[in-house]
């Protein structure tokens, strides 16, 4: 595989750079990808515009979620208690009632 061609545009042709691409539209076609380095100087512009930028914070419904944790939390109580012998195994099975 060959490497992706690098195109070097200087500081005039990367003002317009639609037309940079244009101008090199065969070289691209014909290896499908390129590496563009733009010129040294070149500072791309700041997009983002801070007097529009409002952040919404979103309400959640958090019952479910926190039904769940307190269910995990009671469960591995529970359960460590009965693994460090804090709790006893029941003594009697009984099923429908009755012991076995």
């Amino acid at each position: 595989m060959l490497p992706a061609p690098v195109l070097r545009p200087s500081a005039r042709e990367w003002e317009e750079p639609f037309t940079f691409l244009r101008k090199h539209y065969d070289v691209i076609m014909r290896h499908g990808i390129v590496r563009i380095k733009p010129p040294h100087d070149w500072r791309p512009p700041f997009a983002l515009h801070e007097p529009a930028l409002v952040l919404r914070p979103r309400l959640q419904s958090m019952p479910i979620t926190l039904e769940r944790d307190v269910r995990k939390a009671s469960f591995a109580r529970s359960f460590a208690a009965f693994s460090s012998g804090g709790a006893s195994p029941p003594r009697t099975l009984s099923t429908n009632g009755s012991e076995l």
